[in-house]
């Protein structure tokens, strides 16, 4: 997937602040799923829900409040008019969402020839830093900014898929296309090069 990227180091917007999360247990959703497949109205109840966590997810990639909302409703019209094929006990209802908005996205950059953003705000750099602790937030930052263009766009998705969404392997594997085994190698792959990195730089080999 050649799918160019850069570095946005805004901060989330505060336009997604508006849609805020609200809680739905499994067992209400799959009722709402089970019952919107036969009434096409009760998939509402699904859009409110999961409306704000997919314009999010889209918008850290495309940084634009017009061409993630757009994006974000073409997502929610292709999961309503294919609701009849998701088949509640293969993946979370939550991973199909983003499986589809994952590629949605990919197929705007490509028929776009823009380069996909990659939106560095504080949740990512959180989640990484939590994951290599043993160097300052900043020369994380650094260092993404720089592997920017060494990542393809399938590898750094699954980092943002981890680290800023907070994806099981098993979800982001469904989501990318691949094992859970793959997404879960990979993603030790990326970060035992991050510190490898970072140490090279900060003039100790890494233990």
């Amino acid at each position: 997937m050649t799918v160019s990227l850069k570095i946005n180091r805004s901060k989330k917007p505060d336009f997604l602040e508006k849609y805020p999360a609200n809680e739905m247990s499994k067992l209400k959703e799959i009722e709402i799923i089970n019952q919107s497949k036969k009434d096409i109205r009760k998939f509402r109840v699904l859009y409110d829900h999961y409306f704000p966590a997919i314009l999010n997810y889209v918008y850290q990639k495309v940084s634009n409040k017009d061409v993630a909302s757009d994006i974000t409703s073409h997502v929610f019209l292709k999961a309503m008019t294919n609701l009849s094929k998701y088949k509640i006990q293969s993946v979370p209802f939550s991973a199909w969402l983003y499986k589809i908005a994952f590629n949605e996205t990919m197929l705007y950059f490509r028929k776009s020839k823009k380069a996909r953003i990659v939106l560095l705000d504080e949740p990512l750099i959180d989640g990484l830093h939590e994951e290599i602790q043993d160097f300052t937030t900043e020369s994380i930052l650094q260092l993404i900014e720089q592997m920017v263009g060494r990542l393809n766009a399938v590898d750094f998705e699954l980092i943002t898929l981890r680290f800023y969404q907070n994806k099981s392997f098993r979800d982001i594997g469904f989501i990318l296309g691949c094992t859970e085994n793959s997404a879960r190698i990979k993603s030790h792959r990326i970060i035992k090069k991050m510190k490898k990195e970072l140490s090279k730089r900060n003039g100790h080999e890494e233990l």
